[in-house]
């Protein structure tokens, strides 16, 4: 353990105890994790509407920045970015505004605070961000940086190739979430193997995420859970479930998630489905997702690599439905391959294919037996996500990243 080592976190999104603007939770539940550890952690986050600008949550100090007028501070809404961009051009405007408040920010508390460690979530703008401070104030600070699949896949013109390689190749430690993100940066950035590190997020798999074992799931309710983006692949499952009702299978689908593509969702549903079909529910804390994965037969994920090029990084929301015992459909896309072997932790169809969605949804709403063993070897394969065990990771990755910036201090 490293006792009394204090850790800045930065992270673009960030949820709040006053504010109930949605924000995805992952970061925070890693930070909390870490009081175990003797590690003093804070964060750094962007301002959302009605949170404090500094407050406690469960032992982890947050500080907020503001980067723009109040009314206006749309940018990191629903904890997409990427997604908000993409909808609306206008909100591009805002970018040079959040990286410069977080940097003044970034500033101030490495001027008034002694950390240790930076670990950074997304290679831009914070681990550029944590290097460029690094580098102005002479600090003798470690950085640790986390690609979650946005800044590599969305981010791939030359400039920001360059910004990645230069980021990757200078902090002292690097973990992505997906083995395929390692090898896009060993084969596109020309990143060195052994300079990455395959660290996912973790579930709570004690408190919210877990099986109870019951046998009251509803049968004709399928789920999806994921942000209204082009990546996450609605459009595809929307598009099934007319085909599944047109073949007389009355299936009804649950929609956990809000997002930019919302209104355009909504629309295609009232076009083309009857009213009581699809029910669009938004996006919901964890204690209330755990209960649509208990319930459900069967989780949907079809994700896709959007117009963009943005695309999915893990997938966590597969792991949640596994630790509740919700057998899982995903598309056959890179993000799942390290978490779903076809037919034995859950079941693949071909990217992009709406039909092959309805026919895998109609094998799999027909076959008890096999549903089963896919909740059984399902729940063994989330346990290796549980945040215990990711935390156990990263504080090893720590470790060498405290030695390797130390080391080259006395070099």
């Amino acid at each position: 353990m490293l006792d009394d080592k204090k850790i800045l976190v930065l992270s673009s999104t960030y949820p709040s105890l006053n504010s109930e603007i949605f924000q995805p939770g992952f970061v925070h539940l890693l930070c909390k994790n870490f009081k175990k550890y003797g590690y003093e952690i804070d964060v750094l986050a962007p301002y959302i509407e009605d949170a404090l600008s500094i407050e406690q949550m469960d032992g982890v100090k947050v500080y907020r920045y503001r980067y723009f007028f109040k009314k206006l501070s749309y940018l990191t809404r629903s904890g997409g970015i990427i997604g908000n961009i993409s909808k609306n051009s206008f909100l591009l405007l805002l970018v040079p505004f959040l990286i410069s408040a977080q940097f003044l920010y970034l500033i101030r508390l490495l001027k008034s605070h002694e950390y240790d460690l930076i670990h950074a979530h997304w290679i831009f703008p914070q681990g550029f961000l944590a290097l460029l401070a690094r580098k102005i104030l002479r600090k003798k600070i470690a950085i640790v940086c986390a690609s979650h699949g946005g800044d590599l896949f969305f981010l791939r013109s030359k400039l920001f190739k360059i910004i990645n390689r230069l980021v990757i190749k200078n902090v002292d430690g690097f973990h992505v979430v997906g083995e395929h993100m390692k090898t896009y940066c060993v084969k596109s950035l020309g990143i060195e193997k052994d300079k990455i590190d395959v660290i996912s997020m973790g579930i709570d798999n004690d408190i919210y995420f877990f099986s109870d074992h019951e046998e009251n799931r509803k049968k004709d309710q399928i789920l999806f859970v994921g942000r209204l983006v082009e990546k996450k692949g609605l459009d595809l499952l929307l598009s099934s479930m007319v085909r599944l009702r047109a073949d007389g299978i009355n299936l009804t689908l649950k929609i956990v998630g809000d997002g930019p593509l919302g209104e355009q969702y909504k629309n295609f549903v009232r076009e083309n489905l009857e009213e009581g079909v699809v029910d669009f529910i938004g996006a919901v804390p964890a204690e209330i997702l755990s209960t649509y994965y208990k319930e459900s037969t069967l989780l949907v994920v079809p994700s896709k690599k959007a117009k963009d090029g943005d695309q999915e990084g893990l997938g966590l929301v597969v792991i949640e439905a596994m630790a509740c015992g919700c057998p899982v459909l995903v598309s056959d896309h890179a993000a799942f391959k390290d978490t779903v072997q076809d037919m034995k932790t859950g079941v693949v169809f071909s990217l992009d294919n709406p039909e092959d969605i309805s026919r895998k949804i109609q094998f799999l709403i027909t076959n008890d037996d096999l549903r089963k063993q896919l909740t059984v070897n399902g729940l063994k394969k989330s346990n290796e996500y549980g945040v215990e065990n990711i935390a156990k990771k990263i504080d090893g990755l720590y470790k060498r990243s405290l030695e390797k910036n130390y080391t080259a201090r006395i070099s």
